[in-house]
């Protein structure tokens, strides 16, 4: 059987990845074509995973943005520490059920920003509100006769 050289092109096709292994049709030249930009999208595609990875945990594991991560937030939590202790005194109740450890104050700290929807006063301002409380309750306490509890 004698073929042309056109149609012999279009319907055998030897593997590159497969030494002396050829391919019958032109549809099966069509598929390893296709299996050819496959794998190389899969090969970009996993140079990219390579490359993130990098980014994320760095050379050793622990630096990267994970690292970056970790450093904001200790740094975080130290700052708000630095504030309970700066405000706790004249703040305790606020702070009840976190003061004993930063990583606690530093989550609540969190949480009250995420959920709390009230605009944001001054310290002043709720100082003043604490003083106008606190000189209502003590007015109530006299008012009040002895037999009857406050609360």
């Amino acid at each position: 059987m004698v073929y042309n050289s056109d149609f012999v092109e279009r319907n055998f096709t030897q593997s590159a990845e497969l030494r002396g292994v050829f391919t019958l049709g032109e549809e099966q030249s069509d598929t390893i074509a296709k299996i050819a930009t496959a794998k190389a999208e899969l090969d970009k595609l996993n140079a990219d995973i390579k490359k993130l990875t990098q980014t994320l945990l760095g050379d050793n594991g622990s630096e990267g943005k994970k690292g970056e991560l970790i450093e904001l937030e200790s740094s975080f939590e130290n700052k708000c520490w630095a504030q309970k202790k700066k405000h706790d005194p004249k703040l305790k109740g606020a702070f009840e059920g976190c003061r004993s450890k930063a990583a606690n104050f530093k989550a609540k700290v969190l949480h009250e920003q995420l959920s709390i929807k009230a605009p944001l006063q001054s310290q002043a301002n709720l100082e003043k509100k604490q003083r106008r409380c606190l000189v209502k309750l003590q007015v109530t306490r006299i008012l009040l006769p002895p037999s009857m509890p406050l609360s």
